[in-house]
């Protein structure tokens, strides 16, 4: 049974091959899903599964998560995940795959899904010193990276060679690989009464995590933060294909799309080495300023080598923004508020992914495009600098999106509750595992 940092080490791998074999399944799935029906509201209805699900799950997943050991929920989102795979396999060699299927398949695995994620933060907050936690999350980002270089590729030839259900078996065998490493795992968890947890209700818990949240309003800057950010970069990323396909071409947008996955793993290697700076909130806020610069960038530009600059940039920047982010909340969070705190949090951030995606779209179609044409409204405006014609809409909205995540930052750094929060807060985790910590080694565990 490991412990500590090689704990950390093996289980982050059993996650990383886990995710590379989730992410199969979902390019695998698209595909299929795109052969079978051609229809964009098929896929507007897994993504709102998703995006559904969590919502609603969550907050009772963010309950489970402080009420059980850490090293339960986790491998229980780990199997439950596991099952909603087994459960495609076996419709796909019986009946056939329809869409209705796969929608309820991905609502199940989301939303154990929401409980896997809290858990491993929480025990990443256990395992890992403090001074090393940021450095932990850049090498966990690392994974993430790997998954979006690799997956398409393996998925593709798996695909094509063996078939959907083949595709299946793999992700099924790689949930394994997950579950093993969190096994073999020695995993502190918070020490909870038994009576007093189980005279509260799971809504008053989670009433118990926001106001938690709300004493600390430097920490629900970051999160405000974080709402802005995904808001504008996850709205860019509904044109960011058609942007680069109606200037470029398909190749420039698979090319594209490899190099940002290269430039994450790059920026996730780079972090994992640095650490970040000492206060991280700066590193959050800095590398945030460069995200919206280099999602500006590729707005202002038609030419395919600044918009690569651009995209990679912005992707290069990501893990350092994320790392410094999660080791705050990692080390400023009581490990017994851990798992209702950080699935707040991860719903707050989300939450406003759906409405950009569709706004982004909507205004790209019906406002932007029409007014950047020679003689629409903006063309003696806006396309003196970028430029008039079909896509120049698409890219001003870019453009407009880079500027309110620097706007964001700007904020954040004039109010002194964020800028202060690592000095205003005392620290939750210590640099060994806390007194208040007990190493849960029951059969449960075992």
């Amino acid at each position: 049974m490991l412990t500590g940092t090689r704990a950390f080490a093996l289980i982050l791998f059993g996650q990383v091959v886990s995710n590379v074999g989730s992410a199969m399944t979902g390019f695998a799935l698209s595909v299929h899903v795109y052969k079978e029906t051609r229809s964009v509201d098929a896929f507007v209805a897994i993504i709102l599964a998703v995006f559904i699900t969590n919502a609603v799950a969550s907050p009772f997943a963010g309950v489970i998560v402080d009420r059980i050991p850490r090293k339960t929920a986790m491998m229980v989102g780990d199997i439950g995940a596991a099952l909603a795979t087994l459960s495609l396999f076996v419709v796909d060699r019986t009946v056939g795959l329809a869409v209705w299927h796969i929608v309820l398949a991905t609502a199940w695995s989301t939303a154990f899904a929401s409980l896997q994620w809290p858990a491993f933060m929480a025990a990443t907050s256990a395992l890992v010193p403090k001074e090393h936690v940021a450095r932990a999350s850049g090498i966990a980002q690392m994974g993430e990276a790997l998954s979006m270089i690799a997956s398409p590729f393996l998925a593709a030839v798996v695909l094509t060679k063996f078939g959907l259900a083949s595709v299946f078996i793999i992700d099924f065998v790689t949930f394994g690989f997950a579950v093993t490493s969190v096994l073999f795992s020695i995993i502190p968890s918070p020490v909870r009464d038994a009576a007093s947890t189980a005279a509260r209700s799971v809504l008053g818990e989670i009433r118990e995590g926001w106001n938690y949240l709300l004493q600390r309003p430097g920490l629900i800057g970051i999160m405000q933060f974080f709402m802005t950010v995904n808001f504008t970069v996850g709205g860019v990323q509904a044109i960011f294909g058609p942007t680069v396909m109606g200037y470029h071409g398909e190749k420039a947008y698979g090319l594209i799309a490899t190099l940002g996955g290269i430039g994450m793993l790059i920026g996730s290697i780079a972090m994992g080495a640095w650490g970040g700076p000492k206060r991280k909130v700066e590193g959050l806020l800095w590398f945030g300023v460069a995200v919206g610069g280099f999602l500006t960038l590729f707005g202002l530009t038609t030419s395919l080598v600044l918009m690569i600059v651009g995209s990679v940039g912005m992707m290069f920047c990501f893990p350092f923004v994320q790392a410094c982010s999660q080791s705050i909340w990692m080390v400023k969070v009581d490990p017994e508020y851990q798992g209702r705190v950080f699935s707040l949090r991860r719903l707050a951030a989300t939450s406003l992914a759906p409405l950009s995606v569709w706004l982004c779209g909507l205004l790209a179609t019906r406002v932007f495009e029409p007014a950047m044409m020679p003689t629409g409204g903006l063309a003696s405006t806006a396309g003196r600098m970028i430029g008039v014609g079909e896509g120049s809409g698409l890219r001003l909205l870019s453009v407009i999106m880079g500027v309110l995540t620097v706007a964001a930052v700007v904020l954040l750094i004039r109010r002194r509750l964020v800028w202060n929060v690592e000095a205003d807060l005392p620290d939750a985790v210590q640099l060994s595992v806390p007194g208040n910590l007990k190493v849960a080694e029951a059969a449960a565990e075992s």
